[in-house]
């Protein structure tokens, strides 16, 4: 579904508003799987590393994004009169969206003392 820079400021307002909101929905599933990550126990990480599953599904949300990421950059690079409101929500989703790449890279390069041997 390609959003369309519209004349109106309002229309554009809605797009973001809306490419926003679907990617705030995935972003729900990369919380609770970072939080997973966060949880996981320290003795754990020390010998056996991050949780390299939880890293490639928190991967696998941040991909699904990349779509729409692009496409709410674009429109944010069209819209010369969209609202402070929903320029700061993108801004936000994207920072967030990055956030999770980092964490989802860093997991799955985790190693432990003994991590070579759980893979």
């Amino acid at each position: 579904m390609p959003a369309k820079c519209q004349s109106s400021g309002n229309n554009i307002d809605n797009n973001i508003a809306e490419i926003t909101g679907q990617i705030e929905e995935s972003m729900l599933a990369a919380a609770e799987i970072e939080e997973r990550i966060r949880s996981r126990n320290f003795f754990t990480r020390i010998f056996l590393g991050g949780d390299w599953q939880a890293g490639r599904e928190l991967e696998e949300v941040v991909n699904q994004n990349n779509e729409r990421i692009e496409e709410l950059k674009q429109i944010m690079e069209q819209c010369g009169n969209c609202s402070d409101e929903e320029m700061e929500n993108a801004e936000t989703v994207i920072r967030e969206h990055k956030r999770f790449k980092a964490v989802a890279v860093i997991e799955q390069k985790t190693r432990g003392l003994f991590g070579w041997f759980k893979r």
